[in-house]
């Protein structure tokens, strides 16, 4: 089973932001009418739905993404959602830009996974040794492109008789008694 994680340092650090989200908009509902208040409540709304989440990241494992040859599975906001790879339809990296400024990119990989239909990873958040997203995106492919690996087969007449038993009669390819010169399995001059 592949894991992805989130950097646990990053995700602390977005839970404090969304904290003071929190406290942020509630103040700014309460001393405000009109805008200010649905400012408030904004702000407020994106600190209670992230918060959770970011302490289970930052307290718990930081598994985002699990999967492999067969099954997916996404660590959401809300729930984890597992799904066959059958069902995914595409895997892309979406850049997010504000007044065409790049501010993150994510990994998208749509699916039933949610009311959305896809599950994302954002770049800012995952640990370092799975950035750059792109990066990732090709690991995944390239993992689901190679075969599951086999169980490793017994032989017809079982593993006990795989290979004969030459124990008593010397290093292989000698005959029997023969006397080993050198060590190790080298001919002495």
């Amino acid at each position: 089973m592949q894991q992805i994680r989130y950097s646990k340092d990053r995700t602390a650090q977005t839970a404090v932001w969304m904290l003071v989200a929190i406290i942020f908009g509630v103040t700014l509902f309460t001393i405000s009418s009109g805008k200010g208040a649905f400012i408030g409540v904004v702000f407020a709304a994106i600190g209670i739905f992230g918060f959770p989440a970011m302490v289970r990241y930052a307290f718990g494992d930081g598994v985002v993404l699990e999967y492999d040859h067969t099954f997916v599975t996404h660590h959401g906001v809300l729930r984890s959602s597992r799904i066959r790879w059958d069902e995914v339809t595409d895997i892309e990296v979406e850049s997010q830009s504000v007044n065409f400024i790049r501010t993150n990119r994510f990994l998208k990989i749509k699916g039933p996974f949610n009311f959305l239909g896809y599950a994302w990873v954002t770049e800012k958040l995952l640990d370092k040794r799975d950035r750059p997203v792109e990066k990732l995106a090709d690991e995944i492919i390239a993992f689901l492109e190679n075969p599951a690996p086999v169980a490793r087969q017994a032989p017809a007449g079982g593993f006990g008789q795989a290979m004969p038993d030459t124990r008593s009669s010397g290093v292989i390819g000698e005959g029997p008694g023969a006397p080993r010169a050198g060590g190790f399995g080298r001919k002495g001059l």
